[in-house]
């Protein structure tokens, strides 16, 4: 018997159904038989019965499923008195499995009518959820992959950085000591300079003196005296210019230094951060693992 008006289910399937349902429906075909005795059957995206009760049907087209999933009805029937005049019918309910608006499939009951209709209709819900949940579980699996992956990939950059950041700090800190041992060196011969021009100005003064005390005899002495003195000046200023560049040199390199110890602090801090986000993904996976095995279980 037809019910219902035709459903418009030209488009097909959503998909083809995992291995893993097909497991499950045929334990939930020998739930209901263990448990109540019905004789059922779940037909696929074609019409074809694939999982049964009854081992010899697997694999028949079946004509209610057809109808169904061919969209000329909604639902399909057989009643007791059509069951009486054909041997190869029997009296019970046809309904669909819908996912998303679409038909996957059709869950099929042998029985009175009365008691096969709503009871289909409920094993046809059952399925529908558990088809649901398959698929959220494989996408859970599918992003928990992902994750790992993409986190196993960034763990392996960051060691990677690690290491070439760790020999980029080191040879920076060495040429950071390098560079104020140089600084301190410079130290050193600016005052040796100092010193120089200060006894250079010292020479000057005595030599002044002298020309004085000479004369006029002693007026080419005093032009080389005052040579002597602008000498002394100078280096005295460009000691002083040179010690104020060697300070800010000295100061840049301690900034350099400090930064470099920031940023190793700073990189630590973030490797240690992400080895703590890593049990978290492998705690994720282990219970996205967990969910798919109770659910798996749930009809064993």
């Amino acid at each position: 018997m037809k019910t219902g008006k035709a459903l418009t289910v030209s488009e097909g399937s959503h998909g083809e159904l995992s291995a893993q349902f097909w497991t499950m429906a045929e334990r939930f075909v020998q739930f209901f038989y263990r448990e109540a005795g019905f004789r059922t059957i779940v037909c696929n995206a074609q019409g074809i019965i694939t999982v049964a009760h009854d081992k010899t049907r697997i694999g028949d087209q079946h004509a209610g499923a057809v109808a169904i999933l061919t969209g000329k009805v909604n639902e399909y029937s057989v009643t007791a008195e059509e069951a009486a005049q054909d041997a190869n019918v029997k009296e019970g309910f046809n309904t669909p499995i819908y996912i998303d608006g679409r038909c996957a499939g059709t869950f099929g009951l042998a029985a009175d009518l009365r008691i096969a209709k709503p009871v289909a209709r409920l094993g046809a819900i059952v399925l529908a959820s558990w088809i649901k949940q398959l698929r959220q579980q494989e996408l859970l699996q599918k992003t928990a992959r992902e994750v790992s992956a993409k986190f196993q990939a960034v763990g392996e950059k960051i060691a990677t950085a690690g290491k070439t950041f760790q020999d980029v700090n080191e040879h920076m800190q060495q040429t950071s000591k390098y560079a104020a041992a140089k600084v301190d060196n410079t130290d050193d011969i600016l005052k040796t300079v100092r010193q120089i021009a200060q006894q250079t100005q010292i020479l000057s003064i005595n030599g002044s003196v002298e020309a004085a005390r000479a004369g006029e005899y002693g007026r080419p002495f005093a032009v080389v005296v005052d040579e002597m003195a602008r000498l002394a000046e100078n280096t005295r200023a460009a000691t002083v210019r040179i010690q104020e560049s060697i300070e800010e040199i000295r100061s840049a390199i301690t900034n350099v230094h400090e930064a470099i110890e920031q940023s190793s602090q700073l990189f630590q801090s973030n490797l240690e951060t992400l080895q703590a986000i890593a049990p978290m993904v492998e705690l994720l996976k282990s219970s996205i693992n967990e969910l798919e095995a109770s659910f798996r279980d749930t009809m064993t």
